[in-house]
């Protein structure tokens, strides 16, 4: 039984065009034991987030020369399991309703209060049932019956992509220990691996 568990911070990836905003953000998340990192050029946002961990975005909605809403539609795309969480100066009912059609989290309109976000990142930990209190050797011990599940049941990570709906390359971080998944994460690798949850868990 593995008994000393270490905090893991949850990854943040910001994007806004404001680059005072986004060195604003992340002192503020730094300060909260968030690990956070951010992009002044959404064009960058697909790219990043396919080569790095994250497991909530903050989006500003308008930015020159893309539209955030369909922005939001391609990371979603992308992942499904990823938290986006917009940033709207300039707030609409309809650009809102828009964004909770297309699978954001919540909707915060700038100036924002600090302790708001942090309430909504909070409520979004729970929500999507982030892992921070697994130790690196229990994330070992997952990654490591994640890859040998798929290897008994012969299939490629293509293939078990196409089966959880998840990205290659998150099953990839998952099967080495790169990141942390989340509870919707390992539901969707053991329904597609035929099964229980509890065998990822079991003993840790």
């Amino acid at each position: 039984m593995i008994r000393d568990t270490t905090k893991r911070k949850i990854n943040i990836l910001i994007i806004d065009d404001e680059e005072d905003t986004c060195l604003y953000l992340k002192q503020f998340l730094e300060n909260h034991n968030f690990s956070a990192d951010f992009i002044t050029d959404p064009r960058e946002a697909l790219s990043r987030i396919k080569n790095n961990n994250y497991q909530i975005i903050i989006l500003d909605i308008i930015m020159p020369g893309v539209d955030g809403v369909k922005l939001l539609q391609s990371i979603k795309g992308l992942d499904s399991d990823l938290c986006v969480i917009m940033l709207s100066g300039f707030p609409t009912f309809e650009r809102a309703r828009e964004t909770f059609k297309n699978g954001c989290f919540d909707f915060i309109t700038k100036p924002f209060e600090n302790e708001a976000l942090l309430e909504t990142i909070n409520g979004a930990i729970k929500e999507y049932g982030f892992i921070t209190n697994l130790n690196q050797k229990a994330t070992s011990i997952i990654a490591q019956r994640v890859h040998d599940l798929r290897a008994e049941r012969k299939l490629s990570l293509r293939q078990l992509a196409n089966r959880t709906g998840l990205s290659p390359s998150l099953i990839y971080q998952v099967e080495h220990g790169q990141t942390t998944p989340s509870i919707a994460t390992i539901s969707r690798i053991a329904s597609a691996l035929n099964s229980e949850m509890e065998y990822f868990f079991k003993g840790i």
